[in-house]
């Protein structure tokens, strides 16, 4: 499986280096990971990661709008996450925000699969 993230590119040939690769942070908090097997470029996952929070989005095919996690927050906050570079900054509505543990659950299942975990809800967009 290969990872591009802010800080490079991550080959993982084994499901234990999962952890270690999402672990991976600009300035101790955030970070973007883009999924894909090694040959395809679809289906992937993006994981956004500030903190202990994550925002997990799935793509099966070219130019589809996706799907994205659904979390336990219904407060209308939003929580900010980085995408295409460190400092630009996004906002995610806190519904679609999941914890990081989940979101290596969902990786992990994905590595084994290449399909979704029925562990969290999913929102079609």
């Amino acid at each position: 499986m290969r990872v591009e993230h802010f800080l490079g590119v991550d080959e993982i040939n084994d499901e234990n280096e999962i952890k270690n690769v999402l672990s991976k942070r600009v300035n101790d908090q955030v970070n973007e990971f883009w999924i894909g097997m090694q040959e395809e470029l679809y289906p992937c996952l993006c994981v956004s990661v500030n903190g202990e929070n994550a925002h997990v989005q799935y793509f099966e095919k070219a130019g589809e709008p996706g799907i994205q996690a659904i979390g336990n927050d219904n407060s209308g906050e939003m929580c900010i996450f980085y995408t295409n570079t460190p400092t630009e900054k996004i906002e995610i509505e806190k519904q679609f925000v999941i914890t990081i543990n989940q979101a290596i659950d969902i990786v992990e299942f994905f590595y084994r699969t290449k399909e979704l975990t029925n562990e969290v809800q999913w929102y079609e967009l």
